[in-house]
């Protein structure tokens, strides 16, 4: 073994535990009711948003499902409130989802009036709109003539959809659009698996932490994967995340354009999961896991969770 080798890992490993370190002191943990920063309740609080936002986007939505979700986010609201500033964006969208999820399941609770009181004890802004909004499906070369701007606006999650069959060209020729990503040094390292057998899709999400109530509807699940063989040793710990993250874009926003309705769902698996896909999938263990896509057709109009806008630019001038 030489020199440098030996230095490359050293090296990799004292920046693997450094990250392991700030990981261990800033991630906020969702078991624990403490919260170290304001920016761990935002994160906290979004998620939460989220959640009760997905619940009730849901088409087949049985009343009171979601209660864990939403008596997390009050209690979080509630806790933030006294620590930090109410008029916070993402702060007013919590209690608005929180306000929807109630007005939803009024008198569908047994303890509707008790849940009542708590959240009217909530200071803050009620801004009274729409926790998740109807989409309504295009024509596919209506898709493929927005510019940029339109089709990021444009582009949601989709949880549900059509019966009709998705083809598979199509999606291949979107894999195909999206092998233009920029990777370091033109790498390209990604692979995308693409499963299209229906007892294989319902396999694999078995371990997939977040398909909840809408995985059955999936027409074609991809996941999309990095080979650490294309990795430099010196410096390049997490490349393979970022230049998979941005193939991963690319490939949303090309199937968006071919009129394919998609939803990430995240590939953040235990080992114990990661160990059943890769068996099921026959995946090589130099690659690590980036993200899943659940496509499938439009139907004619869905419920999508409303896009959060975060303000997250700095800008460093002389």
């Amino acid at each position: 073994m030489n020199n440098n080798f030996s230095e490359y890992i050293e090296k990799a490993e004292e920046k693997a535990l450094e990250y392991l370190n700030k990981y261990k002191k800033y991630a906020f943990d969702p078991s624990l009711d403490c919260y170290n920063s304001k920016a761990s309740y935002e994160g906290s609080i979004r998620r939460w948003t989220h959640i009760v936002q997905k619940g009730l986007s849901m088409s087949n939505y049985n009343y009171g499902s979601g209660r864990k979700a939403y008596d997390s986010l009050v209690e979080l609201l509630l806790s933030y409130s006294k620590e930090y500033s109410i008029s916070e964006g993402f702060y007013e969208e919590g209690l608005n989802a929180a306000e929807e999820y109630l007005k939803k399941n009024a008198y569908k609770i047994n303890d509707y009036q008790e849940l009542r009181k708590k959240l009217d004890s909530i200071p803050g802004k009620r801004i009274n709109e729409k926790a998740v909004l109807k989409y309504e499906s295009k024509p596919k070369m209506e898709y493929r003539q927005m510019n940029y701007e339109e089709m990021v606006k444009d582009r949601h999650s989709i949880r549900h959809f059509s019966d009709k069959e998705l083809v598979l060209e199509d999606v291949l020729y979107a894999v195909e659009l999206a092998d233009y990503s920029p990777s370091a040094c033109n790498r390209k390292g990604w692979t995308t698996y693409i499963i299209t057998n229906r007892d294989r899709i319902n396999e694999v999400l078995r371990y997939q932490n977040g398909n909840k109530g809408f995985g059955e509807e999936i027409k074609i699940l991809a996941l999309i994967t990095y080979d650490l063989h294309f990795c430099n040793l010196d410096r390049e710990l997490f490349q393979a995340y970022i230049d998979g993250g941005l193939y991963a874009m690319n490939l949303m926003n090309a199937l968006h354009s071919e009129g394919i309705a998609v939803v990430p769902l995240s590939a953040s698996l235990h080992k114990e999961q990661e160990e059943e896909v890769r068996r099921i999938l026959n995946i090589d263990d130099s690659e690590v896991f980036i993200l899943f896509l659940g496509m499938g057709n439009y139907a004619d109009s869905n419920l999508v969770t409303k896009n959060s806008k975060r303000n997250s630019v700095k800008v460093i001038g002389d």
